[in-house]
């Protein structure tokens, strides 16, 4: 133990800090992946394009961007009022979190140049995505894009992919003489 009576932390590796990078990556990623997908729902249930004037994509640009992710709400769970937590899902919350981890990686000893990249990338990414809800047109094309990606993934034949390469499948193919 230290001496302010806290446990000291191990070294951080090469490989710790590798996986903290992919794992912000896929973290960003993803929480990209649920807002577009929520709000593709909200095109699909409502069978109109986002609004970004309506009241319900306005309360949904709040979660993403505002929410404060130690909120709770009152809720009946089996006719009994209970107090929970509301485990925000959200763009500030995810960058947070990110973030926390790069400075204990880097309290353990990683330089801040291992993480400079990342800080570029979550920067630019947390505005371009907010920059995104700005218009009715740009958040439109984004949710369209997410379509299209959506049906191209559903479209691979993934059985024929080994590490990401197309397999040379020999499918019975004759060949002309």
């Amino acid at each position: 133990m230290s001496k302010d009576n806290q446990p000291t932390k191990s070294p951080i590796t090469e490989k710790q800090i590798k996986e903290i990078i992919n794992g912000a990556r896929n973290d960003i990623r993803d929480i990209e992946g649920y807002v577009l997908g929520q709000l593709k729902n909200q095109i699909i249930a409502d069978k109109k394009p986002i609004d970004i004037n309506n009241e319900d994509f306005k309360k949904a640009f709040k979660g993403t961007f505002e929410a404060d992710p130690n909120e709770t709400s009152t809720v009946e769970i089996d006719e009994k009022k209970e107090v929970v937590k509301n485990n925000v899902i959200n763009v500030p919350a995810t960058i947070l979190a990110i973030t926390e981890k790069i400075n204990d990686a880097q309290d353990r000893g990683a330089s801040s140049n291992n993480f400079a990249e990342l800080k570029q990338e979550m920067e630019k990414f947390s505005t371009e995505f907010r920059e995104a809800f700005t218009s009715n047109e740009k958040i439109n094309n984004l949710i369209k894009n997410r379509f299209k990606q959506e049906v191209i993934n559903e479209a691979v034949p993934f059985s024929e992919l080994i590490n990401g390469q197309d397999a040379q499948m020999n499918m019975g193919e004759k060949k002309l003489s």
